[in-house]
């Protein structure tokens, strides 16, 4: 069965109000007996768990509404409402404590042209989704042999996709669960209501404002080619990413050839990394990447070089890192950078970690509350 999960970020207690004034749940504090608001020490103690499913009665239905509100630059780009009905699901659900064939409508959509939303997230029936099946179970496991994964607490959706040349799935999708990482929120529960969701702050890239391909008449190095000789920096590292560059200036006094070269340092921040060439006008000269084997080698791929012929002028070389190549855990690649010239040109570091492209703020409140329903 091919598994796909998609995780949400940190819990954002539950809304009211318009999907459009882009107002966040918010919880009100409980009161104590007294009825004042309870203090920093009555926050330490441990919440209570939430009364089991099966002592509740017999659950007969499901309620519940999905909203998803982004916006790009300040200005709204999705903002849609979703009324969610559910049935007792009879088929087989390991494991779960409850779960609901389901039913939706979108009912409020004010999204700008160009919003995508895959109709999971909104829970949304009436798409390509088939067989949608919301649940929810104290211990999930998803994958096989060493890709499964384990979720305590989570709530899920699973459903099939319907295609051109057919239907695919099902695929789980994991909504929610108990670790309440940054990436996921917490699922939470009170007798018959529940909620959960995801408020992110964060951007999107916009105009690249390092890379100009003013003509497409540059050179591009595929060929198996590695430098010798000429001058090597020490190590610095770049992001791994992929949005963020290391920006070093060459002064070429004369026509020659130069040869560049990038090269990893160590095993555990071995990275995919990639040459750009910026020309006196600014533009790019040339690439390079994929061209001999790195002395510690990558997850994938090999490193970049390249030699070309330059005439006086200030150049730039670009050294960033393809997106997410590192090893799981490591954040920056190191490397050295090594220029071969006819007569001697030591490279200057003159940006360091800068961003590539505009980062333009981007927002997103995705918010589900519910009830279930007992006789």
């Amino acid at each position: 069965m091919r598994i796909q999960i998609m995780f949400l970020a940190l819990l954002s207690t539950a809304c009211e109000g318009d999907i459009e004034a882009g107002v966040a749940f918010e919880e009100p504090a409980a009161e104590t007996e007294d009825g004042s608001t309870p203090g920093p020490e009555d926050d330490q103690e441990e919440e209570e768990e939430p009364t089991p499913v099966e002592e509740l009665g017999d659950l007969v239905g499901l309620e519940m509404e999905v909203t998803y509100e982004s916006t790009v630059d300040g200005d709204l780009a999705c903002a849609k409402r979703v009324e969610v009905t559910g049935t007792p699901y009879t088929g087989d659900c390991e494991g779960c404590d409850f779960a609901f064939g389901i039913e939706s409508t979108l009912t409020e959509d004010n999204s700008a042209a160009g919003c995508y939303l895959a109709d999971y997230k909104l829970l949304l029936t009436d798409g390509r989704l088939e067989d949608v099946v919301f649940a929810h179970a104290d211990v999930l496991e998803l994958g096989e042999g060493e890709t499964i994964a384990s979720y305590a607490d989570a709530v899920f959706v699973r459903y099939n996709l319907s295609g051109y040349t057919g239907t695919y799935g099902p695929y789980t999708q994991v909504l929610s669960h108990d670790d309440g990482t940054e990436d996921v929120g917490v699922f939470r529960r009170d007798g018959e209501d529940f909620m959960w969701g995801s408020e992110l702050n964060g951007s999107n890239n916009g105009e690249d404002l390092l890379v100009d391909f003013c003509e497409w008449d540059y050179i591009s190095s595929w060929t198996d080619i590695e430098i010798s000789g000429g001058f090597t920096t020490g190590t610095e590292e770049v992001n791994c990413d992929g949005k963020q560059v290391d920006v070093w200036t060459l002064d070429i006094d004369s026509d020659m050839t130069l040869g560049l070269s990038v090269d990893t340092v160590d095993s555990e921040t071995a990275f995919d990394a990639k040459l750009v060439v910026l020309g006196p006008d600014e533009c790019v000269t040339a690439t390079a990447d994929d061209n001999f084997q790195c002395t510690f080698a990558p997850e994938r791929y090999e490193c970049p070089a390249i030699e070309l012929d330059v005439t006086p002028g200030e150049y730039q070389v670009l050294v960033h890192s393809m997106i997410d190549v590192c090893r799981t855990g490591v954040e920056m690649g190191e490397y050295t950078l090594t220029v071969d010239t006819d007569t001697p040109v030591r490279p200057v570091l003159t940006d360091d970690d800068i961003f590539r492209y505009e980062q333009i703020p981007t927002t997103t409140d995705h918010k589900a509350e519910g009830r279930l329903i007992f006789e």
